[in-house]
C-alpha cells in the first residue's frame, strides 16, 4: 500500500467541511472541526487527506486518478473555500469520466477548477525550466479532452491571454503556488521534464489541488501557522529564542561600569570632568554633582567640554525631542552614559504620548466602518505610529508636486493618471498621514531634511507642520492604546566626532538615524564606541520629493518621485567599535557600515555581540563604488556573535521591496569591496522576511569571509539572494557558494 493509501487507512480523514467563504478567513474552531486527526498536519500530503481532497476508498497513491475523481477531488478544495460555488462546478462537470488522467489533463482541470474559485491569476514568477520546456507543451498535449473545450478563451492577466487553453494552463500550473510550500501546482523532475504525457497519480493530484487551495492567501494562514509553530517548536530554534530573549535583557539592564582613570580607555574609563544631567535637575545648576545636575542636555551649551569628559544621564529620565547640542556631538574623546539605578535614560524623538481620548477627533467615518481621527495639534513630520511599543501604525505615502498630493506605486512614484491622494478614499486601516503641505520650492529637494526650512529672517530651521491624520477603524486611537509615540525628526545626536563613547541609553521614536556619519561621506566617529544601547522605532521620514524632470547630485530622472530613509546605526569611519546593543524596528538599516567616495579605506571595525530584531537590513556592509578604486576598500572589519532576528518582519518598510531588501546580513558595492580580512563569523542569522544573506554582482568573489554562522531560516524563505541577477539560492546552496566553514544550518 502506497503512502496515500496508509494516510487514509490511519483514519485521517475529512469529517466536516468549514466554509473559507470565498477567502475568508478560517477561525480556530472550524479548523478543529475538520479533521478527527487533530492539529493540521504540517506534511503536505497529510494535509490534503486531512482537509478531505482526495478519495475515501484507500487509493494506491501510485495509480493514476480518473477524471472524475480528480474533479471530485477538486470540488471538495471548492467547497471548502467557497460552498456556494460548488453547483456550478458540479454541473461543469458531471459528465467526467472514470477514465484515467494524464498530467496535462490535471494541468487543464487545474486551470478550470481556479476559474470556477475566481483564482485564475498568477502569484508568482515561473520557476527554471519554464521558457525551456514551454515548447515541449504542443508536443505532448493533445488538445482533446473529455471536459473542456480548447477553443475557451482565456485570460490570466499579466500577458497570459489566449483562445484555448492549453498555453495558459501551462503557464498556470507554473506561476501560481501555494503560499505554504512555495512549490507550483505541477513540478519538472529532476531531469526537467513536467512529464506531461504520463498519468497523473492520486498522490500527484492530491498535492495539486492542495497547492491550488493554499494559493490563496486567507486559506493558507492556517496551514503557515501550522508550519510555523512547529518550526519554532524545534528545540534548535527554542534555545535561540532563548539566547535572544536573555542577551535583550541583559543589555536593556546593563550597568555603567565607565569610572574615572588617570587613563583614557574608551567605553571603560573617563579622565577629565563629569557632568550630570536628570529631570529633576535644573539648567541654573553647575551639572557637576548628581544633586546639582542639569536638566536638559541643552545646558552643556554652557560648559566648555573637554577631551577626556563625561555627561552621566539619570535612568528613569525621560527627554523628548531634545538632541545634544553641536558643542557636546562634535567634542572629541567626550564619553556620554548613565548614572544612578533602574531603567536607561530615554531620549524620545516623540514629542508627546498621544493616548488620552481627549487627544483624537473623529473627522470621518464611512458607511464601511471607516474612521479617520485627526490629532489635537498640529505636527511635523511623522514617519510612523508605535502603539504600545509593539505595533508600528505606517505613514501613507503620497507624492506633493507643489500643489496637491498624487497617489504613488509601491515604489514611491506618482500614478501615471495623476491620481490625487485622498485620505479618506486611500489612507489604510492603522495607517497615518501627515499633511503637511511643504512650501513650494522646498519639494524640488531630493535627499535633503525637508521636514523642516530655513527661516531667513530668523537665520534658524523652522519644522514644517500640518495636521495628522490616523485611520483607526476599532476606535478612538487614544481610548485603545496605552501609549502612543510618534516617530519624528528629533535626533539626540546630529553629528558625530572622533574618539567619543555612548554608553547605556535608549534612543527610541526618531526618524533620524542614530550618529549617521556625515552626509558628504568625509568619515566621522573615528575610533569611537557604542555600547549597551537601545536604539529602537528609527527612520522612514520623508527626504524629498523629485520634481518631473531634471537632475541633482545623486540621479537623472524624468518622472517624479519621493525619496524615504532613516535607519539605526550608520558609520563611515575606521576604528568604530560596536558592541551589545539592543537594536530594532528600523526603516532600513540596523547597523551599517558605509564607504563613501570621500572616504578613506574603512578599516579595524568591530560589530559584535549585539541583539538586532525586526530591521529591514540588520547588519549593512556597503561599499558604494561602481567602479574599482585601488585602495578604496574595507579592511580588518569583524562581524561577529551577533543575534539577528526576524529582518523586515513588523516593520514599516515598503512591502513590495521585501524580498529584496528585508535581510539579516547585506555584503555589497563595487567590484573591490574589501581585500579578504572582512570576517563575519560566529554569528546567527535568523527568520528573515527575506533572504538571510543579500550579495549583489560582485560578492561571489569576495564572499568567502563567513565562517561559523548559525542560519535559521522559515520554511518557504528564500536564503541567498543574488541582487544582480534576481535569483533566489536555498540555504544549502548559499552555503556552499558562501564557503562557511563550521555553520549550522537549520531550515523547514
Amino acid at each position: 500500500m502506497k503512502k496515500l493509501a496508509a494516510l487514509l487507512l490511519a483514519g485521517c480523514m475529512l469529517i466536516a467541511l468549514a466554509a473559507c467563504g470565498g477567502g475568508a478567513e478560517m477561525n480556530a474552531s472550524s479548523a478543529e472541526d475538520l479533521s478527527a486527526g487533530g492539529a493540521m498536519p504540517t506534511d503536505e500530503l497529510e494535509r490534503a487527506v486531512w482537509y478531505g481532497f482526495v478519495p475515501e476508498d484507500g487509493t494506491d497513491g501510485s495509480a493514476a486518478v480518473t477524471w472524475e475523481e480528480f474533479c471530485a477531488m477538486l470540488g471538495k478544495a471548492i467547497s471548502l473555500y467557497d460552498e456556494s460555488r460548488l453547483p456550478a462546478w458540479e454541473e461543469e462537470t458531471a459528465g467526467a469520466p472514470e477514465e484515467a488522467m494524464r498530467r496535462d489533463g490535471g494541468m487543464v482541470a487545474l486551470l478550470f477548477g481556479a476559474k470556477a474559485m475566481d483564482l485564475a491569476t498568477f502569484n508568482a514568477s515561473a520557476g527554471d525550466g519554464f521558457g525551456e520546456y514551454a515548447g515541449r507543451v504542443w508536443e505532448v498535449a493533445t488538445m482533446d479532452y473529455p471536459l473542456f473545450a480548447w477553443d475557451t478563451p482565456i485570460d490570466l492577466g499579466d500577458g497570459c491571454a489566449d483562445n484555448n487553453h492549453v498555453g495558459p494552463a501551462y503557464d498556470f500550473s507554473q506561476r501560481r503556488i501555494s503560499l505554504v510550500s512555495g512549490l507550483p501546482l505541477l513540478e519538472f523532475d529532476e531531469t526537467g521534464d513536467l512529464r506531461l504525457e504520463q498519468p497523473f497519480t492520486a498522490e500527484e493530484a492530491a498535492l495539486a489541488v492542495l497547492r491550488l487551495y493554499e494559493s490563496e492567501e486567507n486559506c493558507a494562514a492556517p496551514a503557515i501557522e501550522a508550519r510555523d509553530e512547529a518550526f519554532l517548536a524545534a528545540p534548535e530554534v527554542q534555545a535561540i529564542l532563548t539566547r535572544a530573549e536573555e542577551r535583550r535583557e541583559a543589555i536593556r539592564n546593563s550597568e555603567t561600569a565607565i569610572v574615572k582613570s588617570d587613563a583614557f580607555i574608551k567605553g571603560e574609563t573617563y579622565t577629565g570632568t563629569a557632568y550630570y544631567i536628570s529631570n529633576g535637575g535644573s539648567d541654573e545648576n553647575d551639572g557637576l554633582t548628581p544633586e546639582t545636575a542639569f536638566a536638559t542636555p541643552a545646558a552643556l551649551d554652557t560648559v566648555a567640554l573637554q577631551y577626556g569628559d563625561a555627561v552621566f544621564f539619570d535612568r528613569g529620565s525621560v527627554w523628548r525631542g531634545a538632541s545634544l547640542p553641536a558643542s557636546a556631538v562634535w567634542t572629541e574623546g567626550v564619553t556620554f552614559s548613565a548614572y544612578g539605578e533602574g531603567a536607561k535614560p530615554r531620549f524620545l524623538g516623540s514629542l508627546e504620548n498621544g493616548a488620552g481620548r481627549e487627544k483624537w477627533s473623529l473627522v470621518y467615518e464611512g458607511a464601511d466602518g471607516k474612521k479617520i481621527w485627526v490629532f489635537h495639534r498640529e505636527m511635523s513630520e511623522v514617519a510612523g505610529i508605535v502603539l504600545n511599543e509593539e505595533i508600528v501604525a505606517n505613514r501613507d505615502k503620497a507624492y506633493w508636486n507643489g500643489t496637491e498630493y498624487l497617489v504613488v506605486d509601491e515604489n514611491y512614484w506618482p500614478l501615471e493618471e495623476g491620481t490625487v491622494y485622498s485620505v479618506e478614499e486611500h489612507l489604510p486601516d492603522l495607517y497615518c498621514f501627515p499633511d503637511l503641505r511643504y512650501p513650494q520650492g522646498r519639494q524640488g529637494l531630493y535627499n535633503d531634511r525637508i521636514f523642516h526650512i530655513w527661516n531667513e529672517s530668523e537665520e534658524r530651521y523652522d519644522y514644517v507642520t500640518g495636521t495628522l491624520y490616523f485611520r483607526c477603524d476599532a476606535g478612538n486611537p487614544g481610548e485603545l492604546y496605552d501609549s502612543i509615540e510618534f516617530i519624528q525628526p528629533f535626533p539626540l545626536v546630529d553629528g558625530f566626532a572622533d574618539e567619543q563613547v555612548y554608553d547605556n541609553l535608549c534612543i527610541l521614536f526618531s526618524s533620524m538615524t542614530f550618529v549617521s556619519g556625515s552626509a558628504d561621506g568625509v568619515p566621522t566617529g573615528n575610533r569611537s564606541v557604542i555600547q549597551n544601547m537601545e536604539v529602537g522605532f528609527m527612520g522612514g521620514n520623508v527626504t524629498g520629493y523629485r520634481p518631473a524632470s531634471g537632475s541633482d547630485d545623486h540621479i537623472s530622472y524624468n518622472c517624479g518621485s519621493m525619496g524615504c530613509n532613516g535607519g539605526g546605526m550608520a558609520f563611515n569611519g575606521s576604528g568604530i567599535t560596536v558592541r551589545n546593543n539592543y537594536v530594532h524596528h528600523t526603516f532600513q538599516e540596523g547597523i551599517a557600515l558605509e564607504l563613501f567616495e570621500n572616504c578613506p579605506a574603512m578599516a579595524d571595525c568591530t560589530i559584535s555581540g549585539n541583539l538586532i530584531e525586526q530591521c529591514t537590513q540588520a547588519i549593512l556592509l556597503c561599499n558604494w563604488d561602481e567602479e574599482a578604486v585601488e585602495g578604496h576598500i574595507f579592511r580588518n572589519m569583524a562581524v561577529e556573535d551577533n543575534l539577528v532576528l526576524d529582518s523586515g518582519k513588523n516593520n514599516w518598510f515598503n512591502s513590495a521591496w521585501e524580498e529584496l531588501f528585508c535581510d539579516a546580513i547585506v555584503l555589497q558595492g563595487g567590484p573591490c569591496a574589501h581585500d579578504g580580512t572582512v570576517q563575519v563569523r560566529n554569528n546567527t542569522f535568523a527568520f528573515s522576511t527575506g533572504a538571510l544573506i543579500l550579495m549583489d554582482r560582485y560578492s561571489e568573489e569576495y564572499s568567502r569571509v563567513f565562517a561559523g554562522n548559525t542560519y535559521v531560516q522559515l520554511p518557504g524563505s528564500t536564503g541567498v539572494f543574488l541582487a544582480d541577477s534576481s535569483t533566489g539560492l536555498t540555504l544549502t546552496e548559499g552555503i556552499r557558494l558562501l564557503g562557511d566553514s563550521g555553520s549550522t544550518v537549520f531550515e523547514g
